[in-house]
C-alpha cells in the first residue's frame, strides 16, 4: 500500500479501490507505474486491474 499511497486507496477484502480526479494519460500512467512497483516489491505474480468497467491483468517482465 506505500507505493499507492499518494492515490489514497481503500482497502476491501483482496480488493484495493483507487480513483482518480484527473483522468489524463498521465495520471493513467503513473498510477499503473505505481502498481507495479507494489508487484515487484511485494514479489506479487499478478494483479487484475479494471479501469472505466474493462478488466486488464498486470504482471511484472522480468
Amino acid at each position: 500500500m506505500r507505493e499507492l499511497a499518494a492515490y489514497s486507496p481503500a482497502r476491501s477484502r483482496r480488493a484495493i479501490t483507487v480513483e482518480l480526479d484527473d483522468r489524463s494519460e498521465t495520471a493513467v500512467l503513473g498510477l499503473l507505474a505505481a502498481v507495479e512497483t507494489c508487484l515487484t516489491a511485494n514479489e506479487i505474480r499478478s494483479v487484475r486491474i479494471e479501469l472505466d468497467g474493462r478488466s486488464y491483468m498486470l504482471a511484472p517482465v522480468g
